[in-house]
């Protein structure tokens, strides 16, 4: 129990050591005069790495509080290549898998590769909980469709958050 309570901190920290790395990485091969310049995400990354950490003992601190509490991150599932983390979530939060704000139909590079891998968490028993955000009903039908053809659990609302929809299902 206790190993399970402490690896969400020692995960965390090698997240974010690696995550750093590769943007810095990414930003080293980049061509001049990009938003990212070399520079700034030395500034930027401690920040980030900061942040990471603080979440990870939070998460620990947290699960000591309350056993049985639910780890469920938001977004990023492609974190679940990291050796560790399927065992250290119970699920995932997931935005914009069908459609961006508002009834654009999701159909980025990173659309699909956010769908391939929140699909790859669901096949490894772990919980989707879902939101897109459209108005039109053919859309917000289309997107609860698609959950319940995925497992995924979720809610078709506004970015802003500002209309209570019931859940799709």
């Amino acid at each position: 129990m206790a190993k399970r309570m402490a690896f969400p901190v020692l995960l965390a920290l090698l997240l974010t050591v690696r995550g750093a790395r590769r943007l810095l990485d990414r930003t080293e091969r980049s061509a001049p005069g990009t938003t990212w310049p070399r520079a700034l995400v030395r500034q930027v990354v401690p920040g980030f790495v900061l942040g990471y950490a603080a979440a990870g003992l939070l998460a620990w601190l947290l699960t000591l509080a309350f056993p049985g509490m639910l780890v469920v991150p938001q977004n990023s599932p492609e974190l679940r290549a990291y050796d560790g983390y399927l065992g250290a979530i119970d699920g995932i939060g997931m935005e914009e898998l069908f459609f961006l704000a508002h009834d654009e139909p999701c159909a980025r590079s990173w659309c699909r590769e956010n769908l391939a891998n929140t699909r790859a968490l669901r096949a490894a028993g772990k919980a989707v909980l879902a939101v897109d955000y459209a108005t039109s009903a053919a859309n917000v039908r289309t997107a609860c469709d698609r959950y319940a053809v995925e497992g995924f659990a979720g809610a078709v609302t506004t970015r802003a958050l500002d209309v209570i929809n019931p859940p799709c299902g």
